[in-house]
């Protein structure tokens, strides 16, 4: 479980709302990121285990343009992946908010394979804070979204480099 100390706190809330630590008033990140309508201590995000499998499944399972993972040829394998990459769940008031998967390339960079955050629950900085998540854990290589959402990292203020987002601090 990702467990937010203070600092991990309000580094995750300059990473979210694009603002120095200096800017911030001291002893207040609460305080800012509830002004910033992120509520921290009611998201909880995870490491994926199998407990996890039925709500990433079910949720994608709704969403047509996810049926390359469920469709029954590839959701076994699927399952499999889910396991074995770097895949973080995101809980929101104990409801299932979303997911992140990332694969590791030996140490040079990671790459965010898939971001999927259940459409009721969107703009409420789920999959920017599931980014923050792989951001904080490999913090030593770049981080990379491969992605057909291009306006969505854009508007979070990634550059795309090549057929990638570059995820910066």
């Amino acid at each position: 479980m990702y467990i937010a100390s203070r600092k991990i706190k309000l580094n995750l809330i300059c990473s979210l709302t694009r603002r120095s630590s200096r800017d911030l008033p001291v002893g207040r990140p609460l305080s800012l990121a509830l002004a910033f309508k992120l509520d921290i201590r009611r998201m909880k995000i995870f490491r994926y285990k199998r407990e996890h499998e039925n709500a990433v499944i079910s949720a994608i399972e709704k969403d047509p343009n996810w049926d390359i993972f469920t469709n029954d040829r590839a959701i076994g394998n699927y399952r499999k992946r889910l396991l074995e990459s770097i895949t973080y769940v995101c809980y929101c008031n104990g409801t299932f908010g979303g997911y992140l998967r990332a694969l590791l390339d030996d140490g040079f960079a990671t790459y965010i394979s898939e971001l999927f955050v259940v459409p009721e629950l969107r703009n409420r900085t789920i999959g920017r804070t599931l980014i923050a998540k792989v951001k904080m854990d490999f913090r030593h290589l770049t981080v990379y979204a491969l992605s057909d959402e291009d306006a969505y990292y854009e508007k979070l203020g990634y550059r795309k480099v090549g057929s990638v987002f570059e995820i910066h601090e």
